[in-house]
């Protein structure tokens, strides 16, 4: 039994090897996982120029971070097969992610929606 812990944490360290550390010494990260956060940061800029397009950066961006949430708290995925870390803090971290961009995209939007077409009629 003690031989398929080690070569499990083996496994784990491997995967996680290229760039593995510590952001702040509380998320674990490594060069995959930074160049995610560097292109969700990216589209993320490039949706802001619309109001629709923010809408929807944050409608697929709550559906993807609950994703990794989910995926951090299963024991075989919370390594994303061996490509990036979704486990320790990173769990809470996406959870509270996805939470804020499900508010905005989906809640905060209907209110928008609501509101402009209830201008709209008024005006006519």
């Amino acid at each position: 039994m003690s031989i398929e812990i080690a070569r499990s944490c083996s496994l784990m360290n491997r995967a996680t090897q290229p760039g593995f550390g510590y952001i702040f010494g509380v998320f674990p990260t490594n060069y995959f996982h930074n160049a995610i956060g560097i292109l969700v940061g990216v589209w993320g800029i490039a949706a802001f120029t619309s109001l629709s397009g923010s809408i929807v950066f944050n409608r697929i961006f709550a559906i993807l971070y609950a994703a990794g949430t989910i995926l951090g708290l299963l024991p075989f995925a919370n390594t994303l097969f061996g490509l990036t870390p979704l486990f320790g803090n990173n769990i809470w971290l996406n959870a509270l992610n996805a939470g804020i961009a499900f508010y905005y995209g989906f809640v905060k939007s209907a209110e928008i929606t609501m509101q402009s077409s209830s201008s709209a009629q008024a005006s006519v």
